[in-house]
């Protein structure tokens, strides 16, 4: 890992743990293992605010070669197995973002342009992403036509909520555990899909 890696990884952490305001530039130095108040960080970011912006830089790149990246399942494979593989990816990566989940729900109402960065750049483009990914099953007659668009968000968001509860607020809703949840995604969008199960 190199040293501004470790300085973002160090600065996610605190953010996510202090928020922004709460969180000093001596406090990721500490946590990236350099001497607090030696200018460690500034060799590699002009400001706070510019960690920050890097943070959430880094947290999009690496959603797109998680979720985005994927590709497509052949046309013969399992349909249940694919619709298992493709929550438990989606929730996978959600628990790799717990820390940007805190960062996004606590501090980014103080940045406007890095709300539009998160909403264009992670929901809209995996949303946007599911969404091709269905027409592309549609149009090899996997999956019969639907609101393609729609439906994403039918997908993705119940799954968001599950883990944003989770990691953001310490719970999971009616204590249902991971294996529940993602059984009863996979049945019900593979009903909708009309896949025999």
């Amino acid at each position: 890992m190199s040293p501004a890696e470790r300085i973002l990884a160090a600065a996610r952490s605190c953010f996510a743990a202090k928020g922004f305001a709460g969180t000093t530039v001596a406090d990721i130095e500490a946590a990236a293992g350099y001497q607090p108040r030696t200018g460690g960080v500034y060799r590699h970011f002009r400001s706070k605010e510019a960690i920050l912006r890097a943070v959430i830089d880094a947290e999009l790149a690496e959603n797109d070669t998680a979720i985005i990246g994927v590709p497509q399942p052949p046309p013969d494979a399992d349909p249940i197995a694919v619709l298992e593989s493709v929550v438990r990816r989606g929730m996978a990566q959600l628990d790799r973002q717990a820390e940007l989940m805190r960062i996004v729900f606590r501090d980014l109402d103080q940045f406007p342009d890095l709300v539009g960065k998160v909403r264009a750049g992670l929901t809209d483009r995996t949303y946007g992403d599911f969404a091709n990914r269905l027409r592309a099953a549609h149009a090899v007659g996997a999956i019969p036509a639907l609101d393609f668009e729609a439906t994403a968000l039918l997908a993705i968001g119940p799954v968001v909520d599950f883990k944003l509860k989770q990691h953001v607020l310490g719970f999971t809703p009616l204590a249902i555990d991971e294996d529940r949840f993602v059984a009863a995604w996979v049945h019900l969008f593979a009903t909708l899909f009309g896949v025999r199960q």
